[in-house]
């Protein structure tokens, strides 16, 4: 079922979406391994025309079309491809009946197929099928079937219809197989002697969109100001980039969206690369990023703020190559490591929410010196950049003008001598005055 999705952006109240698919669960993707120059841009439309070699069955019905080739069935609608696949029995025939889908295995049996992966599913033994394989009458048509060829009655003549088989009546459409120059089989609708091929819309497209060059760009020091698009009526599916890593080859994506650009909103370019008709772009907006054609995400007029110049220090955090906090934003090291920003920075200038409400907050563009010999610019939130210079000076000593260099070892050994002498002379003087006290102290005591 479709869902409803808005969120604002700088000239518009609001963006409206489908989103679709069911999940808003990112769809895991393979790593390196497969040659990137083979992957693929982002979809300019999801409209495709399903093939198969070994065609043996279809029913159509609901807005959805059911494929038998190699005992799996594909069914395609709502935008995704879902397989049944594991069948115990072989499959043999495909139905639409009473709005419900039905198969048919080699032993007569009939099923339903929302019970396919069921446990038990029951037979339905009283199935009784009202498509018709054989004369159908359409219209101003008559087709008619002989087991080889199909015909149709046009004006009184009977035409043949080459290369065609199969033929089916589902609802008010008549339907052939028909079998291109490459063997190819795919389902048509009948017209009388006209035929068109069946389109479907698959957003399972999405899951094999190549990164490229994109995880290199931005991992890099920034180089431009800031660049913005306007978003024109279209598809755009949600990327996850803290999943992007430096060995990924395709990227991790979530629901596929349908913008309606009627209030013209605008969204922060992350990434872009054109090769022709084709290209890929990767925007951000509240918090989310996104992959979108670049013919539906044309640049738009920006007016970057004034130049600063200033010098300020920063805490230790990191540093991205656009004013957006994700994992696959950070700009590595010649390492490959994630720079964090530590100390002096030149402030080059300051993007603030208020004038441009793409942005998740308000951020620096700074300069950063890495070493001696590297220096990288990207973005840090305003709250890790501080305007002021924390270096403290070193502590300075303030010379004595009483100080001397002589040895003055010397002096206060011979001081400590003469007080040493002094003490003793003066002890022993004490000693001889106090003689004669002594001696009459010991004559009273005698007597």
């Amino acid at each position: 079922m479709k869902k409803f999705l808005c969120f604002t952006t700088s000239f518009c109240a609001a963006v409206c979406a489908f989103c679709l698919g069911g999940s808003a669960a990112f769809a895991e993707t393979g790593d390196a391994g497969e040659d990137i120059a083979a992957g693929r841009f982002y979809p300019k439309d999801f409209v495709i025309t399903p093939s198969f070699d070994n065609l043996t069955d279809y029913a159509a019905g609901g807005g959805k079309y059911l494929f038998l080739e190699n005992n799996e069935i594909s069914e395609y609608g709502n935008e995704r491809v879902v397989t049944y696949k594991n069948s115990r029995k072989t499959i043999t025939d495909l139905y639409f009946e009473g709005e419900e889908f039905y198969y048919k295995t080699d032993d007569d049996c009939i099923y339903a197929l929302e019970n396919f992966n069921k446990a038990d599913n029951p037979e339905i033994e009283d199935f009784v099928s009202t498509v018709k394989t054989d004369k159908i009458t359409q219209g101003d048509f008559y087709y008619h079937y002989d087991g080889d060829v199909i015909y149709v009655l046009e004006n009184h003549d009977d035409i043949r219809l080459e290369g065609l088989s199969n033929l089916k009546q589902y609802g008010n459409n008549v339907y052939a197989v028909r079998t291109a120059d490459d063997n190819k089989q795919v389902l048509c609708t009948l017209n009388g002697a006209e035929t068109d091929e069946v389109k479907v819309e698959n957003f399972d497209l999405t899951e094999n969109i190549a990164v490229g060059n994109a995880y290199d760009a931005l991992t890099s020091s920034a180089t431009h100001d800031l660049q913005f698009v306007s978003l024109k009526s279209g598809y755009m599916t949600e990327v996850d980039l803290d999943a992007l890593k430096k060995n990924s080859s395709t990227f991790t994506v979530g629901d596929t969206v349908q913008v309606s650009a009627a209030n013209e909103p605008t969204a922060l370019l992350l990434y872009t690369e054109t090769d022709g008709e084709e290209g890929i772009s990767i925007i951000a907006v509240n918090g989310k990023s996104y992959l979108i054609h670049p013919d539906n995400a044309p640049f738009t007029t920006v007016y970057p703020p004034d130049d600063l110049d200033k010098n300020g220090t920063a805490t230790a955090g990191y540093i991205y190559s656009a004013p957006f906090e994700s994992a696959g934003m950070r700009i590595k090291t010649s390492s490959g490591e994630d720079t964090i920003v530590s100390g002096s920075v030149k402030i080059l200038k300051e993007y603030k929410k208020v004038d441009r409400p793409e942005l998740d907050g308000d951020f620096y563009y700074v300069e950063y010196k890495v070493d001696e010999e590297t220096s990288i610019r990207g973005f840090v939130r305003h709250g890790l950049v501080s305007t002021y210079i924390f270096n403290e000076e070193p502590p300075t000593a303030t010379p004595d003008p009483d100080a001397t260099t002589e040895d003055l070892v010397k002096p206060v050994v011979l001081v400590l001598i003469v007080l040493l002498l002094i003490a003793i002379a003066a002890g022993y003087l004490i000693y001889i005055g106090t003689s004669d006290k002594r001696k009459k102290k010991n004559n009273d005591k005698n007597n």
